[in-house]
């Protein structure tokens, strides 16, 4: 059985984008800012929500960052679900450097 979330495009019947296949349902945007440093890494916490789900990060806008994705843990104590990133680069010597904007698929 097929699941996850079609959108039509303007005419109401050509698809604009169709998440059910293998990637899952859409569960958010994440964007990955220029401002952090590339001597070490951030974080986007996910929550424990996405622990032991495939998780698929689809680059919508490609920029100056190096990320992946996190699983977390399920033991006790474990750590959440997690999007690890740092910057490719140092943000003063290059002004035109762009944010990296992610869609996050669960399934």
């Amino acid at each position: 059985m097929a699941y996850g979330m079609k959108i039509t495009g303007p005419d109401g019947f050509g698809t604009a984008f169709d998440s059910t296949s293998p990637g899952g349902v859409f569960v958010r945007y994440a964007i990955l800012s220029t401002t952090v440093p590339s001597s070490s890494f951030s974080y986007i916490d996910l929550g424990s929500t996405f622990v032991g789900n495939i998780v698929t990060l689809f680059p919508l806008q490609s920029g100056d960052h190096l990320y992946e994705f996190e699983p977390g843990s399920n033991e006790s104590g474990g750590q959440t679900a997690k999007i690890r990133y740092r910057s490719n680069g140092n943000a003063s010597s290059n002004p035109s450097r762009r944010d990296t904007i992610l869609m996050v698929f669960s399934r």
